[in-house]
């Protein structure tokens, strides 16, 4: 009879304990799906760009920040809103501009072809060579090209034109071979210049450079000649010091490679030879 009591006991406690632990999850699901079906809030919009710069260079508050974040997303959303509202009026708008575009393009094509069919063949190569010729020395600013200098350039850009008049084609090889074309004419009209005009355009170039340390200003013809011969010692403190800058990595190199020196040689590895610190076998 006790056994049966203790059994029964058992029995009813563990069914207790069971249906607490069983009850216990039931609560715990419940509060998952809940959870589950409530709707995540919005997370709060933050500052960028040129708003958070704004924000820390004025030391706003957390609160204030808040605020103008607040801001900041209705304007977007109010301009998201307005483009996607305007999507097909926008794309028709790009559309029209690209056709205007090309009739304007196709239009000036004709009217330019009609004022150049006033020259003759002669007066358009010969207005194709000046053009060359002005852009070859041109890049030889601060030169003063002599007479006979300039008629060998005018030589130089005749050439140059007879060999870009000779490529047809409109591609990326033909480009190339147009480029290099520019790139002798250029090298040979600089062949021309003297070891003095390089100097003088030299000197060109650092009064050039020397102007943009300041405010733009206006020189009479005596404060260039004044300044051109100030150029002339400036050039020459800079060679100064180029050659001073040379001997003084020279010395750098040199102590280089006496602590290379020091370094010890690898072990040679079986049937070759044991390389200095320099490399050589």
């Amino acid at each position: 009879m006790r056994l049966h009591s203790w059994l029964l006991s058992g029995l009813i406690g563990l069914g207790l304990i069971a249906g607490s632990a069983a009850s216990a999850k039931d609560v715990k699901d419940a509060k998952d799906t809940k959870k589950a079906a409530e709707p995540r809030k919005p997370a709060a919009p933050k500052l960028s760009g040129q708003w958070a710069r704004m924000a820390a260079d004025l030391k706003l508050s957390a609160e204030q920040q808040a605020q103008l974040a607040e801001k900041v997303k209705v304007m977007d959303e109010a301009v998201r809103a307005f483009e996607a509202s305007k999507a097909d009026a926008l794309k028709k708008l790009k559309e029209d501009e690209s056709a205007i575009v090309a009739e304007k393009k196709k239009l000036v094509e004709s009217k330019t072809a009609e004022v150049m069919a006033f020259f003759t063949p002669e007066q358009l190569t010969a207005v194709r060579v000046s053009e060359l010729a002005q852009q070859a020395m041109g890049r030889a600013r601060g030169v003063q090209f002599t007479d006979e200098q300039a008629t060998k350039v005018q030589q130089l850009a005749a050439d140059a034109d007879k060999q870009l008049q000779a490529i047809k084609a409109d591609d990326k090889e033909a480009a190339q071979k147009k480029g290099e074309i520019m790139k002798k004419l250029e090298a040979d009209v600089t062949a021309l210049i003297t070891p003095e005009q390089k100097a003088a355009m030299g000197n060109a170039n650092l009064v050039r450079e020397a102007m943009k340390l300041g405010k733009p200003v206006k020189l009479t013809a005596e404060g260039e000649k004044a300044i051109a011969g100030a150029a002339t010692e400036a050039a020459k403190k800079i060679a100064a010091l180029e050659t001073e800058r040379e001997k003084v990595l020279k010395e750098l190199r040199a102590a280089i490679d006496a602590e290379a020196a020091k370094v010890p040689a690898p072990a040679p590895k079986a049937g070759g030879k044991a390389k200095d610190a320099k490399g050589n076998k």
